[in-house]
């Protein structure tokens, strides 16, 4: 049974590959996303994106400058969106964005579902229409390639936006929530140190960027 009393709805392999993919946001195909769930494949983003994503990041960046109003930039969300968030608590915002998240339970999903969840969503962002930075990107792409995998529960909000299922994911990036890594479950926090890695400081608009998408709709096939 694997890690943490988690089972699989088929057989699913868990060999490594040797296989590279490259995400540019743009020609990410089936194949690419089993060879990276379930091959192991290493994942690399191609400059040609990184490119794009500066250049969209520096728009959101002149927005919250100028002080536009922009929900779940600097707005709050949901019912909440009228509320402005004063610029000297958007980080402590966008903690909160993530870490109050807590409607998903059950059991965990497969480690290959939730890889095709944190790769999907790489890509998303590759694209460059959400407008973080590339250093949250690269964090999620280098807990894929060291195996870290955070437990994520299986039921939650699903259809216009997985968000619990995604702040499960979110979570161990910043530090909290619980990550596996060989075989050993252990705090978010553990977890990244554990791989050579650090929590990241989120920055306008990237907790929305993370839990508002569809990772496990489109990675749980």
């Amino acid at each position: 049974m694997p890690v943490d009393g988690r089972t699989t709805k088929e057989a699913r392999t868990t060999e490594v590959s040797e296989r590279l993919v490259e995400l540019s946001g743009e020609d990410l195909t089936v194949d690419d996303v089993v060879a990276v769930a379930r091959g192991r494949a290493r994942i690399v983003v191609s400059d040609e994106a990184f490119r794009r994503v500066r250049l969209a990041r520096d728009v959101v960046e002149a927005v919250l400058a100028r002080g536009d109003a922009v929900y779940g930039l600097n707005t709050g969300v949901g019912s909440f969106y009228r509320y402005r968030i004063p610029i000297e608590q958007l980080g402590r915002f966008s903690f909160a964005t993530v870490a109050d998240q807590t409607s998903s339970y059950g059991r965990p999903l497969p480690t290959d579902v939730v890889r095709a969840m944190m790769l999907t969503r790489s890509n998303g962002m590759a694209k460059a229409g959400v407008g973080v930075r590339r250093e949250l990107i690269e964090l999620i792409v280098e807990a894929l390639n060291h195996g870290l995998h955070p437990i994520v529960r299986e039921v939650g909000s699903v259809g216009q936006g997985d968000l619990s299922e995604m702040a499960d994911i979110s979570k161990v990036l910043i530090g909290i929530g619980r990550a596996e890594v060989d075989g050993r479950v252990m705090s978010g926090r553990e977890a990244l140190a554990q791989v050579g890695l650090e929590p990241i400081e989120l920055a306008p608009k990237e907790a929305v960027a993370l839990i508002s998408a569809n990772g496990l709709t489109l990675g749980d096939r």
